[in-house]
C-alpha cells in the first residue's frame, strides 16, 4: 500500500478543519504531528474493553447512588471536594441515560496486545473529530475516497437519541456547540459542524453568553433561531452560574443539553474507588456488579487505589515500600497530564522541580516523602496506580517534514450510556505522558477487520 504524502499534507491542512489546536492568542493554528504508520488493533482485544467501558459507565454512576446514603456523606464529600460547587449539583440528579459521550483512556500492558482502561473523560471528552480528521486524510492519501466520519457520526446519533428520548419533537433539530472563546479544540468543532450540516442538521458554534431563555427554549441572542438540541464543549466550572445556559444545564434534559454536568464521573478518585470495590465481591454486591463484570473490571483496569480516606496507616506504608518505577501517581482532578507523576522518573530534574513548585520545599525528594504528601487531605486528593509499561512503536510521522521516531503510543475509546461504541482514537509522544497539548500527535487508527477488508493481504 503506498501513501501519497502529497494528499496527506493537504488533508491535514484543510482550510475546513485541521488537523491542528488552536491558538486564540496569535489567532493561528498548531498542527498536530500526524503518523504515516496507523495503529491496528486485533478485534479480540478491542472487544473485551468495548464490554468494560459500560460497566465503568454502570458501576461508577452505582458508586455515586451509593453515597448518598448518609452514612457515606463524608466519603462522597472529601472525593469530590475538588469540583466547583456548581459541578457537585449533579451528585443529587446523576441520570447516566442523558451521557452522550464519554471516553475512556487506554494503555498496552507491556509490549504485547493487551490493553487496559486507566481513565474516563465526561466533561469535554474530545478526539471525536481529531481521529476522523487523521483516518480520512489517511485513507484518502492511500487511494480510499472514504467519507465517514465514524466517531463523529456516533456522537450525532447518541445526540439525536436523547433527543428523542427526552421528548425532542423536530425532525432535523438545529444544533448548537456551546464552547468557550478561543477553544483550543475550535479545529474539532467545526468538523462536527460541517459533517453534522451535511447530514441535513443545522449546526452553529455559540458561547455560553449568546444563549438566552425564552418561552421555556433557548435561542441564539443575535439570530433568534431557537436551539433544539446543544452539545456541551465547555466545563461547568468556567460557567456564569447566573447566565441563562447556566440556569438552562440545571435541567438539561428539558432544554436537551448533552452533556449533562458530569464531571464527578471522570474524578480518578472514583475510578480508583471502582477498581477498590471490584477486588471484594462483597463490596462489588454493593453496587449491583455480577460476578462476569467484577472480573472484567479487575482484568481490564489496573490496581488503582485513593491515598487518602480508604486507605489504612498500614496500606499507605505497603505503597511506600513499592518499587517506584511501578506506579504513576496522579491529581484526581486534574486533566491534560499536569499532576500526573511517574515513579521511576521522580529522581528526573524536571520531576524534582515540578515537586518543588507543589509541595513548596526544596532538596531531594523521594519516593515515600511524595506519598505522605499525596497522603494528607489538605494537600488534595491523590490517587496511585500500577504502571503500564506501555507500547513503543517505531513509526514515520508528518509534521513540517517527514520525520521517524519511536514514540509511546496509546489509544482511546468513546462510549456512551444507551449503545454500544464502536470508534477510538490513538496518540503518539516521545514521552509516557501521551498529551496532544504538550506536543503529542495522531495516528490513524483500526481494528483488523476493518484494515483487512480495506487493504487485503
Amino acid at each position: 500500500m503506498k501513501l501519497d504524502l502529497d494528499i496527506f499534507r493537504d488533508e491535514l491542512k484543510s482550510n475546513e478543519a485541521p488537523l491542528a489546536i488552536y491558538d486564540a492568542e496569535s489567532d493561528r493554528y498548531r498542527m498536530i504531528p500526524a503518523s504515516i504508520d496507523p495503529l491496528v488493533i486485533e478485534d479480540a482485544v478491542w472487544q473485551p474493553i468495548v464490554e468494560t467501558s459500560q460497566i465503568i459507565l454502570k458501576g461508577m454512576n452505582a458508586l455515586i447512588a451509593l453515597w448518598r446514603q448518609p452514612a457515606l456523606k463524608k466519603r462522597s464529600e472529601t472525593i469530590f471536594s475538588e469540583l466547583s460547587p456548581f459541578e457537585r449539583t449533579s451528585l443529587q440528579r446523576p441520570d447516566p441515560s442523558t451521557l452522550a459521550t464519554a471516553r475512556f483512556d487506554l494503555f498496552f500492558d507491556g509490549e504485547g496486545d493487551g490493553l487496559k482502561i486507566i481513565e474516563a473523560n465526561t466533561t469535554i471528552p474530545a478526539m471525536q473529530a481529531y481521529s476522523d480528521i487523521i483516518r480520512r486524510s489517511w485513507l484518502r492519501a492511500s487511494g480510499h475516497d472514504d467519507q465517514r466520519a465514524p466517531n463523529t457520526e456516533d456522537l450525532l446519533q447518541s445526540l439525536l437519541f436523547l433527543y428523542r428520548k427526552n421528548g425532542g419533537g423536530e425532525l432535523h433539530p438545529r444544533i448548537a456547540i456551546v464552547a468557550r472563546a478561543g477553544d483550543s479544540q475550535m479545529s474539532e468543532l467545526k468538523f462536527m459542524k460541517s459533517h453534522w450540516e451535511k447530514q441535513g442538521y443545522e449546526t452553529r458554534i455559540v458561547l455560553p453568553g449568546d444563549l438566552k431563555i425564552s418561552a421555556g427554549r433557548l435561542i441564539d441572542r443575535s439570530s433568534g433561531v431557537i436551539c433544539d438540541l446543544i452539545y456541551r464543549h465547555i466545563f461547568a466550572s468556567r460557567l456564569d452560574q447566573a447566565s441563562d445556559f447556566a440556569r438552562a444545564l440545571l435541567q438539561n434534559q428539558s432544554f436537551h443539553i448533552y452533556n449533562p454536568i458530569a464531571a464527578p464521573l471522570e474524578v480518578k478518585a472514583l475510578f480508583a474507588e471502582l477498581n477498590h470495590f471490584a477486588g471484594s465481591p462483597e463490596l462489588a454486591s454493593q453496587i449491583g456488579l455480577a460476578e462476569n463484570e467484577q472480573q472484567m473490571l479487575k482484568r481490564y483496569m489496573p490496581w488503582t487505589r485513593i491515598l487518602q480516606t480508604t486507605a489504612t496507616p498500614e496500606e499507605r506504608e505497603e505503597w511506600k515500600a513499592l518499587p517506584a518505577a511501578d506506579c504513576v501517581i496522579k491529581g484526581s482532578s486534574s486533566y491534560g497530564g499536569h499532576s500526573v507523576f511517574i515513579g521511576s522518573e521522580l529522581h528526573r530534574l524536571e520531576s524534582q522541580s515540578r515537586l518543588h513548585r507543589l509541595m513548596k520545599r526544596s532538596g531531594i525528594i523521594t519516593w515515600p516523602e511524595f506519598i505522605d504528601f499525596c497522603s494528607s487531605e489538605s494537600n488534595g486528593i491523590w490517587i496511585i496506580q500500577r504502571r503500564l509499561q506501555g507500547r513503543r512503536m517505531k513509526h514515520r510521522f508528518f509534521y513540517d517534514n517527514v520525520s521517524e521516531q519511536e514514540s509511546y503510543v496509546d489509544a482511546s475509546i468513546f462510549a456512551w450510556s444507551h449503545s454500544v461504541p464502536r470508534g477510538g482514537a490513538s496518540r503518539f509522544a516521545l514521552d509516557p505522558i501521551v498529551n496532544l497539548v504538550q506536543g503529542g500527535g495522531l495516528l490513524p487508527m483500526f481494528l483488523r477487520s476493518e484494515y483487512n477488508l480495506l487493504f487485503k493481504p
